[in-house]
């Protein structure tokens, strides 16, 4: 009978029997003194057995005893392989962290890439809400924390992340699901986190203008266009934003500062969440090429200075105009 057979020879009287008596062997050498030398040995009797299969077995036999190996070393020991990595990433011992994820990404490839439920994501996890929890959730509901350290706390905290999901990779499905977490946790006050998070947005800015620094190269910048997208209400984010532009531009910001900010957003958001801010812009803008071509006219003539400031109103959200009335001088030429 052919090896494909269920009922050749080969198969009955020996592969069946093979398999059955390799499960019942591992599970009774199994050990666990640390996951670093339970890894090496798993990866030895693996290999021994596929080495095994290649040189002395019928080659119909190697995905089966592979797939005992696995079931038995990392299928039927996820908890411990869960609790040895929250434990690594824990304690900071990265290099161990790293050796978990290859030895699972090895030998259950699929699993870690496709599976958001795969014990490394959710060890992963596990880990991220620990370190949520016991660093960043006091300063987050702490009334009395000062816009600066709420913000600089959770781009500490995202950087942190970052870094270890490296070991990972990059891996796409732990990604998803860290960011879904993150989100979730820095916007129990949303409101909170909008005002907060333009607020320092507005200090960079005007820290940039005043040193004259390019904004696209501040490090500060850059890590809070890593973290505001997270926010769970752009309305509220616009708004906020809008208050704190509509304050330096009636400062005489530089408008190429703003041009850039409101750039990057518009990456991030779309072209209706910059709109209002863009009109803004362009009022400002508007309004000192106005006052510049007055200034140059012979019609300049009056002692007193005069600046107009075109805004559209229902952006600028200003009080309702009173009739102006000009000074004669003014009002002749």
């Amino acid at each position: 009978l052919s090896f494909d057979d269920n009922e050749c020879i080969y198969k009955k009287y020996f592969e069946e029997k093979y398999l059955k008596s390799s499960k019942e062997y591992y599970n009774f050498i199994t050990s666990k003194n640390s996951i670093e030398e339970y890894i090496d040995t798993s990866r030895g009797h693996i290999s021994f057995e596929q080495e095994i299969c290649n040189n002395f077995l019928n080659k119909c036999t190697y995905n089966k005893i592979t797939s005992c190996c696995i079931k038995n070393f990392i299928r039927n020991n996820d908890n411990f392989i869960y609790e040895e990595l929250v434990k690594s990433l824990t304690l900071e011992k990265d290099i161990i962290s790293e050796k978990i994820y290859d030895f699972y990404y090895k030998y259950c490839k699929d699993t870690v890439l496709r599976d958001e439920n795969s014990i490394i994501s959710l060890a992963f996890l596990k880990y991220c809400t620990m370190y949520l929890d016991s660093n960043l959730k006091n300063i987050l509901t702490n009334k009395e924390t000062d816009f600066k350290t709420f913000i600089r706390s959770i781009v500490e905290s995202y950087n942190l992340f970052l870094n270890k999901i490296k070991l990972f990779k990059d891996n796409k499905i732990i990604v998803k699901s860290f960011e879904n977490l993150f989100k979730k946790h820095i916007n129990q006050d949303s409101n909170r986190y909008c005002n907060n998070i333009s607020k320092y947005l507005n200090f960079i800015i005007k820290s940039c203008i005043k040193e004259n620094e390019d904004i696209d190269e501040n490090k500060e910048y850059l890590s809070i266009m890593n973290i505001i997208k997270f926010t769970n209400d752009k309305d509220y984010l616009e708004n906020y934003f809008i208050r704190y532009l509509s304050q330096r531009l009636l400062n005489n910001t530089s408008l190429e500062y703003e041009y850039q900010v409101s750039r990057k957003l518009k990456l991030l958001f779309g072209c209706e969440f910059t709109n209002k801010m863009n009109t803004m812009i362009s009022d400002i803008n508007v309004s000192k090429r106005w006052s510049d071509e007055y200034k140059g006219t012979s019609y300049n003539k009056s002692k007193k200075k005069f600046t107009p400031l075109i805004a559209t109103h229902f952006i600028w959200k200003l009080p309702k105009s009173k009739t102006v009335e000009y000074p004669s001088d003014l009002t002749e030429n």
